[in-house]
């Protein structure tokens, strides 16, 4: 937890990461949403439905990583 902020993974998120090779293969891209997760996490662009909001990061391909699409909600007063 930082700055009171906690991340939590759904529980599919171990899964979509093995059939990914592991979180091992995908660290490098979660170093820098991790960081502007930390840093701004209301800064990404918001999807609103009915009943709920989520934020979304898009990354681009890079090696053997496929882009990837990191889907988050926050809660604060910024929601």
């Amino acid at each position: 937890m930082a700055n009171g902020r906690e991340v939590v993974f759904s529980s599919n998120c171990d899964a979509a990461a093995e059939k990914l090779g592991g979180y091992s293969l995908i660290g490098d891209a979660l170093i820098p949403i991790f960081d502007a997760l930390h840093h701004n996490p209301h800064g990404f662009p918001k999807v609103t439905l009915d009943w709920d909001a989520n934020r979304y990061i898009l990354t681009k391909a890079f090696g053997n990583v496929p882009a990837l699409v990191w889907v988050f909600y926050t809660n604060g007063p910024n929601e």
